[in-house]
């Protein structure tokens, strides 16, 4: 590495001052620990060697601090700006003026000519701290050389609003707030500027703003009728005509009521809805913006207060739905439509869907093919079912009886096959597979023969330990089957009487169920060196089953209900009649 020597170049000493305070300046900004200068020893003469590309950076380091401190500072983007300019148009008979009042930032010390104001104005007055003013350009401007903020006061004159007969012009400057105010207006006449619409209006005053970038504008005098103050909003009376469907379901009746309003008076803003206290899940929708708060204003009725935006429409139509609690075993129920306060009855147009084992009675119900047509939207919430129609005044009394109802089974078994092994010494191995009907979850009981063991057991596919009930059999918990079965295949083994040497008889029997079969298949195998020669049982032999083995027996029995599959099988050994 280039090493350069300073303690042997006198020349670059002085030159070297700035660098080498540069260098004590990043080493003490870089260091873990800052070294003070107090605390380095004292040295009557010391060199230092730094690698010269080191000493070329620190080098270019003091020129762009130098050329940094001598940089000269740049100019204001503006040399000035009004930052606000107000304006108050004073109208009399004879004369007009107009009070200006200017806020000014003056940014630079060079000369500056700010624009003010032009068009028909003529300077009447001024207040300007020595700043000139002087007409430039079609507009008076202020001409200053000043810097800070500068304020000037302006009186303009214009002609008196008697000889407003063409437009008058006013062309003010540019300004951040550029606000005009015009006070003293005739009775019954106002300012009108074309292109601009009034911010604030009143028959007394006015106040229009101007662009920021100011403009030319067209000043007229013209008529002016103060608009009249709303009428005070009233209360109204109104007239009720209520479609309503009314639901019944697990204790409650459900009400989808579609309303038709009527204000009889008033402004037709605001109605108090009256529904029954106890009634919940409450809603509503409707027009024009409807808005609503519920409360308990009596120990009978909970008052809906509904509220629209806009007055004196008279027609309403208001969609509310609520729930009542009400309990089956009463014998009498009460149809609780929305009323109003006061004396008034509010006809209703009940629409009933029927419910399943529940009779209703009452004056003027009527049944589906008995009532008129009904509103397209009870139309479409009713269906294909069968319902009851109510036309009633007030709150209408339903007689009710529940018919009893004949229970269906839980479930049954669609398909039941069992196969059955028997080996000369008595052991016995049943194979069983059986298929349920069912469409809630169900545990299953199946009362077993005498059996030793059971070998194994699957629901659906997944093995399962049925619960052991003592006598009363076994237990098989059923979820919810897909497409509502469930498949149950299981296998035990039992022991019967040992087969005779020549011929005898064995008494069989399949497990019971409570549940309904609808069919079921039953195989038999028997030794291979008996054959069966009478079958006699509550089954009977399938005609068209397989020609199998001679020692196969196949049984089939339809319509099992609460009974044993049950049979007496007689065998005798093979080759005795030959």
């Amino acid at each position: 590495m280039e090493l350069f020597h300073i303690g042997a170049m006198k020349t670059l000493r002085s030159a070297l001052l700035l660098p080498l305070a540069i260098l004590t300046a990043v080493t003490e900004s870089t260091a873990a620990e800052t070294i003070s200068p107090q605390a380095l020893p004292g040295r009557s003469w010391a060199e230092v060697k730094l690698p010269y590309r080191e000493l070329t950076a620190l080098w270019l380091s003091s020129q762009d601090i130098e050329k940094q401190e001598n940089k000269p500072e740049q100019p204001p983007p503006v040399a000035a700006l009004v930052t606000a300019a107000d304006y108050e148009l004073s109208l009399a008979t004879n004369s007009a003026h107009i009070a200006v009042n200017y806020q000014i930032s003056k940014l630079a010390s060079d000369w500056a000519e700010i624009p003010l104001i032009g068009g028909d104005v003529r300077l009447d007055g001024q207040h300007t701290n020595a700043h000139t003013i002087a007409w430039q350009k079609n507009k008076y401007v202020i001409i200053t050389r000043e810097i800070g903020v500068l304020n000037s006061a302006l009186t303009l004159a214009l002609p008196g609003i008697d000889n407003w007969t063409e437009d008058v012009h006013i062309a003010p400057g540019p300004a951040a707030i550029n606000r005009l105010k015009i006070t003293g207006l005739p009775e019954g006449k106002t300012i009108h500027i074309k292109g601009l619409r009034p911010s604030r209006q009143s028959p007394k005053e006015l106040v229009y703003h101007f662009p920021a970038d100011g403009g030319e504008f067209a000043m007229s005098l013209e008529s002016y009728t103060a608009p009249k103050p709303p009428r005070p909003l009233e209360t109204s009376d109104w007239e009720l005509q209520s479609e309503i469907l009314a639901h019944y379901e697990d204790g409650r009746i459900h009400y989808e009521c579609l309303i038709y309003a009527t204000a009889q008076n008033g402004s037709g803003v605001e109605m108090d809805l009256l529904l029954p206290r106890n009634a919940s899940d409450m809603e509503f929708r409707g027009d024009d913006d409807v808005s609503g708060k519920s409360s308990r204003n009596s120990k009978t009725h909970r008052q809906l207060n509904l509220q629209w935006a806009t007055r004196d429409i008279v027609d309403r139509r208001i969609e509310v739905s609520y729930s009542v609690p009400q309990s089956p075993i009463e014998t009498n129920w009460t149809l609780h439509p929305p009323t109003l306060a006061g004396d008034t009855l509010q006809k209703s147009l009940f629409a009933i869907p029927k419910v399943i084992g529940l009779e209703l009675s009452g004056n003027d119900l009527k049944r589906s093919i008995e009532s008129r047509s009904l509103p397209n939207w009870l139309r479409s919430k009713v269906g294909a079912n069968e319902f009851l129609t109510l036309e009633a005044v007030g709150e209408p009394a339903l007689q009710v009886q529940w018919l009893p109802q004949i229970k269906t089974a839980q479930a049954t078994v669609s398909n039941a096959e069992y196969l059955t092994r028997l080996v000369a010494d008595g052991s016995m191995l049943v194979n069983a597979s059986c298929t349920i009907d069912h469409s809630a979850p169900l545990n299953w009981k199946l009362t077993m023969p005498d059996y030793d063991e059971i070998l194994s057991c699957e629901v659906n596919g997944t093995r399962v330990q049925p619960v052991d009930r003592q006598e009363e059999g076994l237990e098989f918990p059923l979820a919810q089957g897909t497409k509502g079965q469930s498949k149950i295949v299981f296998t035990y083994v039992a022991k019967t009487e040992v087969f005779d040497a020549v011929s005898g008889h064995l008494e069989l029997e399949l497990p019971k169920t409570d549940l309904f079969v609808h069919s079921l298949k039953w195989q038999l195998s028997i030794p291979d060196n008996y054959e069966p020669t009478a079958v006699e049982g509550n089954v009977q032999l399938a005609t068209d089953g397989p020609a199998d083995s001679i020692n196969e027996v196949h049984l089939i029995k339809q319509l099992i209900r609460q009974e044993a599959p049950a049979v007496e099988v007689h065998y005798q050994r093979r080759g005795l009649t030959d």
